[in-house]
């Protein structure tokens, strides 16, 4: 296992059957912002970039997305704040996913259609 997976394991319990594989930097030779890692996991997965939406929580993870030319949630880190002039291309910015308890603060990017990030707003960014 690596550390993702580790991380998976904890937060998501079932995710070895949700998830078919996981990238990390332990299996690329270039990092972020190099497109490297999400380009091997398009390979990978037999996906392509018209039906993939990259989930990030950084600039330089924003740049690797655009980079291979996916489109891009941002989620804000804990440790960070939303500045106007920040994430530039991302196609939504949001504090957190959200759920019907703890609902999303839309920052930049298209209406929220729940009060938290829904599989069919995710889908909206997928068509835009």
């Amino acid at each position: 296992y690596t550390a993702a997976n580790s991380f998976l394991k904890k937060y998501i319990i079932d995710f070895e059957n949700i998830f078919s594989g996981c990238i990390t930097y332990e299996d690329v030779k270039k990092h972020k912002p190099h497109p490297e890692a999400y380009l091997k996991a398009l390979s990978l997965s037999d996906s392509n970039i018209h039906n993939t939406l990259v989930l990030e929580d950084s600039e330089i993870g924003l740049k690797s997305s655009l980079q291979a030319n996916l489109k891009c949630l941002i989620t804000i880190s804990p440790w960070s704040e939303f500045k106007p002039n920040s994430f530039i291309g991302a196609s939504s910015v949001v504090n957190s996913l959200g759920s019907s308890n703890e609902h999303s603060t839309l920052y930049k990017g298209k209406n929220l259609l729940q009060n938290y990030i829904c599989l069919d707003y995710l889908n909206s960014l997928l068509n835009e």
